[in-house]
């Protein structure tokens, strides 16, 4: 999954990016159609269940996919900084 992301991003084949990076392109706000279909390309392979959010247990489990080691509380801090909604996850939309 994460390798897909990162040759879809990433044009020159880099294999590792740092979490906060990759936070930021999730939760980056798109201003154009190209990079908006990118964006829920990736939303929808991070959506686990498909209900149309992404929570902190699919964030911990990307850090840890990726090799990063980040506390709980800092992915909770990046959820509400994105929480449109105050659902406590992140909305597609």
């Amino acid at each position: 999954m994460l390798y897909f992301i990162l040759q879809q991003l990433h044009k020159d084949k880099v294999t590792q990016i740092d979490f906060y990076e990759f936070l930021e392109m999730i939760t980056h706000r798109v201003n154009n159609k190209t990079n908006r279909h990118n964006m829920n390309k990736i939303f929808g392979l991070l959506d686990e269940n498909k209900d149309g959010s992404i929570t902190v247990e699919t964030l911990k489990k990307v850090a840890q996919d990726i090799g990063d080691s980040i506390e709980e509380s800092e992915l909770k801090e990046m959820i509400e900084r994105a929480d449109l909604n105050g659902d406590g996850n992140v909305s597609q939309e």
